[in-house]
């Protein structure tokens, strides 16, 4: 176990805890077991919850996993699933999206002049572009994993 400063414990895994932390409940491995795999006590990561430093590093992590391409892409998938459902502000948030990453497709057309059809196309054929780039996607990332 490497140990610095006043606070026992090295950053490094004091940021491999936060990186657990983070973690959605349903998919981590307890706590229990995390620390009899990483070393403190679990009486010790519970006091570092409660730390000065714990919070922003807590932020600093969430902000890192949103920057990913899997983040990207399941933000994407969520995205898409509500606009498949017919959710308006769905729609209008993926058309969005869309126009910035590579301008408007329509020219001066604002929503309100589309046909109901016109919409559904439209979504329809961005659905199938955006279910392409995630299958892409999910090949690249499935490759490095292999890798």
């Amino acid at each position: 176990m490497c140990f610095i400063s006043t606070m026992g414990y090295s950053k490094e895994l004091r940021r491999k805890y936060v990186d657990w932390y983070i973690q959605p409940e349903d998919e981590r491995m307890p706590r229990t077991r995390w620390c009899d795999q990483n070393g403190p006590d679990e009486s010790t990561c519970i006091r570092w919850e409660s730390q000065p430093w714990f919070q922003p590093m807590v932020d600093e992590a969430y902000a890192n996993a949103a920057l990913t391409p899997d983040a990207d892409a399941n933000i994407m998938k969520a995205l898409v699933a509500k606009a498949e459902s017919g959710d308006v502000k769905a729609i209008e948030v993926y058309r969005r999206v869309q126009a910035e990453i590579r301008g408007p497709r329509i020219e001066d057309k604002s929503s309100a002049d589309w046909s109901d059809e016109d919409l559904l196309d439209l979504l329809e054929q961005e659905i199938e572009e955006v279910r392409a780039r995630l299958a892409a996607a999910a090949e690249v990332s499935t490759a490095s994993t292999q890798s």
